[in-house]
């Protein structure tokens, strides 16, 4: 992104895909170093309308879990299906569990 597109007109959202499964590094020990998959999406809200994401796809057997969501404090854990949709200000973190 160049610096214009954070200040755009319409640009409100951001998804920020982390794979901890693609570290290079090893610890200590030359062992791998490998952590969670994880999909952070920021809605800022001054769009006005309703932003439809889509997931990627885990060919795994994995599914996204509902980790954090700022707009429901009390949903944790909750599967997530091939889209998700936010509607304002909104910080959803989302895991791939399962197997």
């Amino acid at each position: 992104m160049q610096d214009e597109d954070w200040t755009a007109e319409g640009a409100c959202c951001l998804g920020v895909l982390l794979d901890g499964t693609s570290i290079r590094e090893r610890d200590r020990r030359g062992r791998p170093i490998v952590d969670d998959l994880l999909l952070l999406l920021v809605d800022t809200g001054t769009s006005g309308a309703e932003t439809t994401w889509t997931l990627p796809r885990l060919d795994d057997g994995r599914s996204w879990r509902v980790q954090v969501d700022t707009l429901r404090p009390d949903v944790a854990d909750e599967e997530a299906g091939g889209t998700f949709v936010t509607d304002g200000r909104r910080v959803i973190l989302l895991a791939a569990a399962g197997e």
